[in-house]
């Protein structure tokens, strides 16, 4: 007897597309379960995400999860839809356009037996709610560090211990149910061989002599990553060609980013 996979729908935050065609962390993450589910088969597997042309054309790849993909009018869309966002954590009556249509593609390709909200209000917007009840889960990405509501999830999963016990400091009426699944990686990333050409190629790129000491970081441009390439003193020229290197970034996955300005006045 073969045992019936779980019903699972993951929810994207609505900003960038799955597959992950222009990067994004939750999203990459969404990426890599659908790829792993491809090898194991473990669930039934949807994932609701923005429409792009080569997301779409990637999704048709997959055969053990279905993507749904959102109409967005763009960028205007996406910063009227992360203010409604914030408006949401104070009124739980209301609900985004971007969840909203979700939650009316979720009604038609259900039932499932969870629904996981990838990142988006921490608060559990009320027609989620009543629709999925104890099936319903927030997959917390972020370190909550200011005071917010979180009700009317059965159940949080956080990316580490850090940002877990953060959720029960922080959270006014915490879901006692919070479980830790640390973020998986693709090692391969990681493990690509560079010569000695490659090394002084890559370094002359960004400015930086053979000899100099260099720290890497991995991941999105946020406050704390802007704070530290403040409090670096030194060589003037390397403050530069990290703030290049930071707004190199910045292009290729975000292009305009609340970040810029401040990023392109530390290179100055």
């Amino acid at each position: 007897m073969v045992d019936t996979p779980i019903r699972v729908c993951l929810v994207s935050p609505g900003l960038l597309p799955v597959p992950a065609t222009q990067g994004g962390a939750i999203e990459t993450l969404m990426t890599t379960l659908m790829r792993q589910n491809e090898r194991f088969h473990r669930m039934d597997l949807t994932a609701v995400s923005p429409d792009e042309p080569k997301a779409r054309a990637l999704a048709e790849e997959y055969r053990s999860t279905h993507v749904v993909f959102l109409q967005s009018p763009g960028l205007p869309y996406k910063v009227a839809n992360r203010v409604r966002n914030l408006w949401n954590r104070k009124k739980r009556s209301r609900v985004s356009a971007c969840y909203a249509k979700a939650l009316v593609e979720i009604k038609k390709a259900g039932p499932f037996d969870v629904v996981v909200i990838e990142g988006g209000p921490c608060d559990a917007m009320a027609p989620y709610e009543d629709y999925r009840g104890d099936a319903l889960m927030y997959h917390l990405h972020y370190d909550p560090t200011t005071p917010s509501h979180s009700t009317g999830y059965s159940r949080v999963i956080a990316v580490s211990d850090y940002v877990a016990n953060s959720w029960r400091r922080n959270c006014l009426d915490p879901v006692t149910d919070v479980h830790v699944a640390h973020n998986g990686i693709d090692a391969s990333k990681f493990q690509r061989g560079f010569t000695e050409d490659d090394r002084k190629a890559i370094r002359a790129r960004f400015g930086f002599a053979p000899d100099d000491f260099v720290a890497l970081y991995c991941g999105r441009i946020i406050d704390s990553l802007v704070d530290a390439l403040r409090k670096l003193n030194g060589d003037p020229r390397r403050l530069e060609s990290m703030s290049q290197a930071a707004l190199l970034h910045l292009r290729k996955f975000t292009g305009e980013s609340f970040y810029r300005e401040s990023v392109e006045t530390i290179g100055e």
